[in-house]
């Protein structure tokens, strides 16, 4: 009966965040994107732009496909369970992620901030059908929390990148904050769901 309880405790825990997010969600969506995505755009400088451009080049699944892949090589190589359990964790949510960006954006259609001009790292599937939710935080989130789902150490460092990752693509008006905030959460529901289906998890790691 307790383990009951806990799960109906647990459930109801993780429905009321659901529910919190897609307030934040749609707050974002509707009301404060234009004006958070143009005080960001607003603290431009040349070393902030040249760091910006840099993190661009991360490529989103791409690159975060290939760390879960360096991830699982390495443990292949050393015989490290908890290695190949967070590799393939990150490399599984990755992709479902991407699998999520790509259902999504067709049908939200949604095109990104008036007046970008930097197209680097433009996609064929933001060309052709818009922005939301963003891609690159997705993937940088799914990879971020596929690790921390076996290395919980790593959580801190992992989701300060994917936050970095979020902030580029605001700043260089690809993308508004509601995107972000979208991929971030699609990641992290991503990387849950491979941990699960992979052995994610800390005990036994080694």
């Amino acid at each position: 009966m307790a383990s009951k309880g806990g799960r109906g405790a647990a459930r109801r825990r993780a429905l009321a965040l659901t529910a919190a997010g897609l307030l934040v969600l749609a707050l974002l969506f509707f009301v404060l994107d234009q004006p958070i995505a143009s005080w960001i755009s607003s603290t431009r400088t040349p070393w902030l732009t040249s760091f910006f451009h840099g993190v661009s080049q991360l490529r989103g699944i791409v690159f975060f496909g290939l760390a879960g892949a360096a991830v699982l090589g390495v443990g292949a190589i050393f015989g490290a369970g908890g290695l190949k359990r967070a590799g393939t964790t990150m490399v599984v949510a990755v992709l479902v992620s991407a699998l999520a960006v790509c259902v999504l954006k067709p049908i939200v259609a949604r095109h990104g901030p008036a007046g970008w001009g930097d197209q680097t790292g433009e996609s064929w599937l933001v060309r052709r059908w818009g922005r939301f939710p963003s891609g690159h935080t997705a993937a940088a989130f799914s990879a971020a929390a596929g690790l921390a789902s076996v290395y919980p150490a790593t959580a801190p460092i992992g989701y300060a990148l994917g936050g970095v990752v979020a902030y580029e693509r605001i700043y260089r008006k690809v993308h508004y904050p509601s995107d972000c905030l979208a991929g971030a959460w699609l990641g992290v529901l991503a990387a849950r769901w491979a941990a699960r289906r992979c052995g994610g998890g800390t005990k036994g790691r080694k």
